[in-house]
């Protein structure tokens, strides 16, 4: 079976490395992108043990040019392929503290700005090399929620801005689920894992996240499209 190409925003730490890592173990081809391809230590360590099947590309969600670059680029690279999966990964958090009566509603506009509004430029940009793929039963693109984004959990009011960010991206993963039948979209809970954002007290170590969120994704049918799932694969609630 030919390799699959895999695309992953946000890759240069965390969840996203994690996802390069153990696609690069299966065998596929990765392009990993970071706002500073150079500080990202790992991600680097990485492209030289990956033996050409990982491309770093240098990505600011924000900024469409930044975008069109990156575009092009893997474009090139690829010459008439198309991307099988891509992971819209890049998101931040400003604190696990925040109520709704502390937001400060420029570092909230930061937030959608990564969070949902970079989710909706990386999906455009990529969009035509998404559909050239040739992965049986479509292409998949998932978008990176969190359990917080469920409206239905909700449990007290803490990271108010991000939380709020997730619930709007996951209606994003529902309207791109019906503009384009002829790719799968699926909003993707982690689970509280162990990285820089989530915190030394989580539950989840990285890589069981991933490796349980990369067994969901390749098994992915039509069916999925347009649902909202855990790492283990389950349906979350919205």
């Amino acid at each position: 079976m030919p390799a699959s190409t895999w695309l992953i925003t946000g890759a240069s730490r965390g969840i996203g490395l994690e996802y390069a890592r153990q696609i690069i173990e299966k065998g596929d081809v990765v392009f990993a992108t970071a706002r500073t391809p150079e500080k990202a230590v790992e991600l680097q360590k990485l492209k030289e043990s990956a033996q050409g099947s990982l491309h770093i590309v240098q990505l600011d969600v924000c900024i469409p040019e930044s975008i069109s670059s990156a575009v092009k680029l893997v474009e090139d690279i690829l010459q008439g392929g198309g991307i099988d999966y891509l992971i819209s990964n890049a998101g931040i958090l400003n604190s696990h503290d925040e109520k709704p009566s502390m937001i400060d509603t420029l570092e909230m506009l930061d937030i959608f700005k990564t969070n949902v509004v970079g989710s909706v430029l990386v999906y455009q940009g990529f969009l035509p090399l998404i559909e050239r793929s040739n992965r049986p039963g479509g292409p998949v693109l998932v978008n990176i929620s969190s359990g917080s984004g469920s409206i239905t959990r909700a449990k007290n009011a803490d990271s108010t801005s991000y939380s709020v960010s997730k619930a709007a991206l996951n209606m994003l993963t529902v309207k791109q689920a019906f503009e384009k039948p002829n790719i799968i979209v699926i909003a993707m809970a982690p689970g509280w894992v162990k990285t820089e954002m989530g915190g030394a007290s989580a539950v989840f170590d990285v890589d069981f996240s991933v490796r349980g969120q990369l067994k969901s994704i390749v098994a992915a049918t039509r069916a999925d499209s347009g649902k909202y799932k855990v790492h283990n694969g389950s349906e979350y609630t919205w």
